[in-house]
């Protein structure tokens, strides 16, 4: 069964009574889904943040092609993409580095 309240939802296991248990406890259910939703959207940003890195991973050895000026120029993106999960709106208002 699935319960909305504004703009979060949480499935739970139907029981007896849980309808009135989430009414008598309506503010801890509601925490829940937000810390739910928070975690689901904050994994989904970390995972797009990791591919980023992932992706320029090959900047940073030793043996590149890249001029070191190119090759700051990546770490200091890099560091930005690390950098992320610190920001204040962080996982919904995220602002992604660009190179």
């Amino acid at each position: 069964t699935m319960y909305s309240y504004d703009l979060y939802s949480l499935v739970v296991t139907y029981r007896e009574n849980l309808v009135e248990e989430i009414e008598r406890n309506l503010e801890s259910w509601l925490n829940k889904a937000k810390e739910e939703d928070y975690n689901e959207v904050a994994t989904e940003i970390r995972k797009k943040r990791d591919e980023l890195l992932a992706s320029t991973d090959w900047t940073q050895m030793a043996d590149t092609a890249l001029s070191k000026a190119k090759q700051n120029e990546y770490k200091v993106y890099r560091q930005a993409l690390r950098d992320i999960p610190e920001q204040e709106g962080f996982p919904y208002d995220v602002e992604w580095p660009t190179l």
